[in-house]
Protein backbone atom coordinates (compact mmCIF):
# COMPACT_ATOMS: atom_id res chain seq x y z
CA UNK A 1 0.00 0.00 0.00
CA UNK A 2 1.60 3.50 -0.72
CA UNK A 3 0.45 6.74 1.54
CA UNK A 4 0.40 9.54 -0.52
CA UNK A 5 0.48 13.16 1.31
CA UNK A 6 1.62 16.86 0.02
CA UNK A 7 1.03 20.55 1.53
CA UNK A 8 2.03 20.26 4.64
CA UNK A 9 2.86 23.96 5.44
CA UNK A 10 4.30 23.68 8.09
CA UNK A 11 3.98 27.33 9.92
CA UNK A 12 4.78 28.62 13.11
CA UNK A 13 4.34 32.11 14.41
CA UNK A 14 1.11 32.90 12.98
CA UNK A 15 -1.21 36.00 14.39
CA UNK A 16 -3.38 34.73 17.07
CA UNK A 17 -2.42 31.42 17.03
CA UNK A 18 -0.42 30.47 20.34
CA UNK A 19 3.02 28.81 19.47
CA UNK A 20 2.03 25.49 21.90
CA UNK A 21 -0.90 25.39 20.30
CA UNK A 22 0.39 24.85 16.48
CA UNK A 23 3.56 23.30 17.54
CA UNK A 24 0.77 20.50 19.70
CA UNK A 25 -0.86 20.21 16.44
CA UNK A 26 1.77 19.56 14.21
CA UNK A 27 3.11 16.92 16.54
CA UNK A 28 -0.09 15.26 16.74
CA UNK A 29 -0.10 14.85 13.51
CA UNK A 30 3.28 13.74 13.14
CA UNK A 31 2.09 10.51 15.22
CA UNK A 32 -0.76 10.13 13.02
CA UNK A 33 1.69 9.59 9.62
CA UNK A 34 3.82 7.23 12.27
CA UNK A 35 0.72 5.35 13.01
CA UNK A 36 -0.32 5.24 8.99
CA UNK A 37 3.82 4.35 8.13
CA UNK A 38 3.28 1.11 10.00
CA UNK A 39 0.96 -0.85 7.15
CA UNK A 40 2.21 0.70 4.09
CA UNK A 41 4.91 0.13 1.38
CA UNK A 42 6.05 3.33 0.75
CA UNK A 43 5.23 7.33 2.20
CA UNK A 44 5.51 9.77 -0.91
CA UNK A 45 4.97 13.36 0.05
CA UNK A 46 4.08 15.58 -2.85
CA UNK A 47 3.80 19.47 -2.23
CA UNK A 48 5.25 21.47 0.47
CA UNK A 49 6.40 21.00 3.86
CA UNK A 50 6.67 24.43 4.61
CA UNK A 51 4.77 27.85 3.84
CA UNK A 52 7.67 29.59 3.21
CA UNK A 53 11.23 29.81 3.66
CA UNK A 54 11.45 27.95 7.03
CA UNK A 55 12.53 29.49 10.74
CA UNK A 56 14.62 27.58 12.96
CA UNK A 57 11.85 26.57 15.09
CA UNK A 58 9.76 25.05 12.09
CA UNK A 59 12.77 22.88 10.78
CA UNK A 60 13.36 22.08 14.72
CA UNK A 61 10.19 21.00 14.93
CA UNK A 62 10.11 19.02 11.23
CA UNK A 63 13.49 17.14 12.21
CA UNK A 64 12.55 16.38 15.79
CA UNK A 65 9.11 14.77 14.48
CA UNK A 66 9.75 13.45 10.82
CA UNK A 67 8.40 10.66 9.22
CA UNK A 68 10.27 7.70 9.66
CA UNK A 69 12.78 7.06 7.63
CA UNK A 70 13.16 3.24 8.86
CA UNK A 71 9.71 2.83 7.80
CA UNK A 72 8.00 1.64 3.85
CA UNK A 73 9.79 1.38 1.17
CA UNK A 74 13.20 1.67 2.77
CA UNK A 75 13.06 -0.93 5.10
CA UNK A 76 10.78 -3.23 2.56
CA UNK A 77 14.07 -2.72 -0.11
CA UNK A 78 15.99 -4.10 2.89
CA UNK A 79 13.68 -7.01 3.27
CA UNK A 80 13.07 -7.56 -1.26
CA UNK A 81 16.82 -7.48 -1.38
CA UNK A 82 18.24 -10.24 1.23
Amino acid sequence: MILFTADWHIKLGQKNVPMAWACSRYKLFFEILHQLEENVDLHIIGGDLFDRVPSMDEITLYKCCKPSETNGAKSSAKVKNS
